[in-house]
């Protein structure tokens, strides 16, 4: 199961990048993540999310490669979407950059933690 949610403004670390420096519609946020199904004696199916990953991109006008984070270590992101902010992670950063015809640099936002919490499943429901 996933999903795809626009965002027009992200915060990278202490940088912010606003609508007007991100390419239109560049902007988007993917949640993907790995759901367990579960059928009670009543025959319905519940399905519970075992893992999940976020992941966004963006392009931007200009040379952003200082956005890249160092190898393993993880960033604060935090995006917004008209001033409410959609979601916010630690992830990996990566920047790319090409010069023609003019300089646009694509980000690469990927969640370093992606692992929920199973504890608690059991008390909701007996198996």
């Amino acid at each position: 199961m996933s999903s795809h949610i626009l965002f027009n403004h992200v915060q990278i670390g202490d940088c912010n990048l606003y609508a007007e420096q991100i390419v239109p519609h560049s902007g988007l946020f993917r949640i993907s993540g790995y759901d367990q199904a579960l059928q009670t004696l009543d025959g319905l199916t519940h399905f519970f999310r075992i893992s999940c990953r976020k992941n966004a991109e963006l392009q931007v006008y200009g040379d952003f490669l200082h956005l890249a984070s160092a190898p393993g270590f993880g960033t604060k992101v935090s995006l917004y979407f008209k001033d409410e902010q959609i979601d916010s992670f630690q992830a990996l950063v990566s920047a790319t950059c090409e010069s023609d015809p003019e300089f646009i640099t694509t980000i690469t936002l990927s969640e370093v933690e992606d692992s929920i919490s199973k504890t608690g499943l059991s008390s909701h429901f007996s198996l």
